[in-house]
């Protein structure tokens, strides 16, 4: 039919469950407790999912103009030039889509406002996690995976140590008790955690 399923993310807005769904037409959002498509919204194959527990966005960047397409509607701001879509977080109750340019990270709220820039001393930013506490308290797990080291970035892209923590494969971030995270991956064929206050 041309219009192929490419990939979908669920999350949660303000305690309701939803899928955003990403076709090569299309870019879908489907609100789970109503069963009821809420937002269709055309997209083409350039269009890429970037979301995490709280929200979801399919972003493209041509040039240096990013298009979001998101429960807000559409939205295009200008973002640093030869960027790429690499995540999302929730800075308190606000989304902030995180972009890359080799080791250089660029953050912007749904609105187009640049909110922080940082480079990072990697030789590939591989992968993003975020994980947001019950205090609203973010984490943001970037990995070289080439350089096979993990960073710790808090949500106004500060670093939060400067410990140097091994990883080579997929990261995850979780709560541990009520004020510390939990940060798990691989080296080799070994499993690692490490705590954070």
């Amino acid at each position: 039919t041309g219009n192929s399923l490419r990939d979908m993310h669920a999350f949660k807005n303000n305690g309701r469950a939803f899928v955003s769904i990403l076709t090569d037409k299309q870019h879908q959002i489907i609100d789970l407790t109503k069963r009821k498509v809420v937002l269709k919204q055309n997209a083409d194959t350039s269009y890429v999912f970037r979301g995490n527990s709280s929200f979801s966005v399919a972003v493209k960047v041509q040039k240096n103009t990013a298009t979001v397409l998101s429960m807000d509607g559409q939205k295009q701001f200008q973002v640093a030039s030869g960027v790429i879509g690499f995540g999302t977080y929730m800075q308190a109750s606000t989304p902030i889509i995180v972009f890359k340019r080799g080791s250089a990270l660029y953050a912007y709220n749904i609105k187009g406002e640049r909110k922080w820039e940082k480079t990072i001393d990697a030789l590939e930013l591989s992968q993003f996690k975020s994980f947001q506490n019950p205090n609203n308290q973010t984490i943001i797990g970037i990995l070289d995976a080439i350089g096979n080291q993990i960073h710790l970035l808090d949500d106004l892209g500060r670093h939060l140590d400067k410990e140097k923590r091994h990883g080579a494969k997929e990261v995850q971030l979780s709560a541990f008790g009520n004020s510390a995270y939990s940060i798990t991956t691989y080296l080799g064929n070994y499993m690692i955690q490490y705590t954070k206050q």
